[in-house]
């Protein structure tokens, strides 16, 4: 039990720090035709709801030449995956880094009022998660994106119950684009 704890920790830091490091910029494997591609917002459209403005992309490849839409998807969904399981498992403070100091206090006090011993969580996976860029506001410098998460999760509580259940969230991730810093933060978490 200890070793799995200790491991899960170490498997959080590690991919925290990798999600710390590519969440919303381009991986130096792609190639000069996938920087082209960037240029054309069109080619990127199936990741976005239709409600997502090409006046909004553009203003954030204004702020950053270099911002990749695929790549911030796919680090918001290692972000989701961190998040969501280290809620679960009650560690959050494990990911406090990537949460508003709102969003923290909210995850743990939701932690702290699960005292059934019914609703203690044995195991937890996130069998499949599809997302979906669903609204971008960009403030001066302040980059907000809205990411639709669509999830299947299966948890299997101490009592051997076990619970299916497909989950739809929104998820407000935030930066200023002008910081050193690449982290984006989780500002908003709603249910859909």
């Amino acid at each position: 039990m200890y070793i799995d704890i200790i491991l899960f920790a170490i498997l959080a830091a590690v991919l925290a720090t990798n999600l710390y490091k590519v969440l919303g910029k381009k991986t130096f494997s792609e190639d000069v035709t996938s920087r082209k591609k960037n240029t054309n917002i069109k080619e990127d459209k199936n990741i976005f709801s239709n409600e997502v403005m090409d006046y909004s992309q553009k203003q954030i490849l204004n702020l950053d030449k270099d911002f990749s839409f695929p790549v911030f998807l796919d680090g918001a969904k290692s972000a989701f995956n961190l998040i969501v399981n280290a809620y679960k498992n009650k560690q959050i403070q494990d990911v406090k880094d990537l949460l508003s100091s709102k969003v923290y206090d909210n995850f743990k006090k939701a932690i702290s009022n699960i005292n059934d011993e019914k609703k203690e969580v044995k195991t937890f996976e996130i069998v499949s998660l599809k997302a979906a860029i669903v609204d971008i506001e960009v403030i001066d410098k302040l980059v907000k994106i809205k990411v639709e998460f669509s999830s299947l999760q299966e948890t299997i509580f101490k009592n051997d119950n076990n619970n299916s259940m497909e989950v739809k969230d929104i998820w407000t991730f935030e930066r200023e684009m002008d910081s050193n810093s690449l982290m984006w933060k989780l500002t908003e978490v709603s249910s859909k």
